[in-house]
């Protein structure tokens, strides 16, 4: 009955990051004109989306199989901490990028000065992008594990 619980708490866990990880990307495409930059950290959050969505249907197959190994067991507890970090971080990057998305109604001073701010925050940007590749490569990581 425990593998149940673990796999069921990681589902609820991962159904989590997900939602934060899509708030994100609405977030980073809502960025209109966005440089380079941005628009590679959309890109990378759509990976960690399809990784999520892979994760998620393991853990479903966990969940209906009703046994995990007792050896595996940490592993499947450090993947959903992994997760929860994942779903902290993108939590935490679509809030720190909501000042550059363009609402409809600004005049066109605003959109040139949230575009300015955008160009001038480049090493916020790329510190965000760091963020997003240790999560990739965390989940990927996982992910390999979990296969064996």
């Amino acid at each position: 009955m425990e593998a149940v619980g673990v796999a069921a708490n990681l589902i609820a866990v991962i159904t989590l990051a997900l939602q934060a990880t899509k708030i994100a990307y609405t977030t980073v495409s809502s960025i209109r004109n966005a440089p380079n930059n941005i628009q590679r950290v959309s890109e990378k959050i759509v990976h960690i989306q399809e990784i999520l969505e892979i994760l998620r249907s393991q853990a479903n197959a966990l969940k209906s199989q009703g046994n995990i190994p007792n050896s595996s067991l940490a592993l499947y507890t450090d993947l959903s901490d992994s997760v929860q970090q994942c779903g902290k971080d993108m939590s935490e990057i679509s809030d720190s990028l909501k000042p550059f998305v363009y609402d409809q109604h600004e005049n066109v001073t605003k959109r040139l000065i949230k575009r300015l701010k955008t160009s001038i925050k480049e090493a916020r940007i790329e510190e965000i992008v760091n963020r997003i590749d240790t999560c990739l490569a965390l989940l990927q990581t996982r992910i390999n594990i979990s296969d064996r």
